[in-house]
């Protein structure tokens, strides 16, 4: 179902959203071996961040990536700012995308078995273009 899951600091995810939000509404998301990329396209400019895999011993500072297919969506940059304003919960987050599927966005809970949170953001589709009148 996810072709890409990237596990990242969650403190970083939120500074990426934060940062973002100064810029447009849409964020795309592109995924691939190299790197997951956030960018985004808006009236006052253009910004990106790209976080490349590497290791860490603290685990608040580690990137992963799984990569079964690069994938690229777009999403609702508000909504992904609220999702990442439970950075608190965990040092880390957990997103995994899926061509044509929603974002899924992973807080572990404490330990390995206290739980987890999980949000789900679907991607931006073209919306069709109406003749005027119709």
């Amino acid at each position: 179902y996810h072709c890409v899951t990237a596990k990242l600091p969650s403190a970083e995810f939120l500074r990426i959203c934060r940062g973002l939000e100064q810029f447009g509404g849409d964020t795309k998301v592109s995924a691939s071996k190299e790197g997951i990329t956030f960018s985004v396209q808006g009236d006052v400019g253009a910004g990106g961040v790209t976080l490349r895999p590497r290791e860490s011993v603290k685990p608040g500072e580690r990137v992963g990536l799984t990569v079964l297919e690069p994938v690229t969506a777009t999403f609702a940059l508000r909504y992904l700012e609220y999702f990442a304003k439970a950075a608190p919960l965990s040092e880390a987050v957990e997103l995994g995308l899926g061509p044509g599927a929603p974002l899924s966005v992973k807080y572990d809970l404490g330990e390995c078995d206290d739980g987890h949170v999980q949000l789900y953001l679907a991607p931006r589709t073209a919306l069709p273009v109406r003749a005027p009148g119709k």
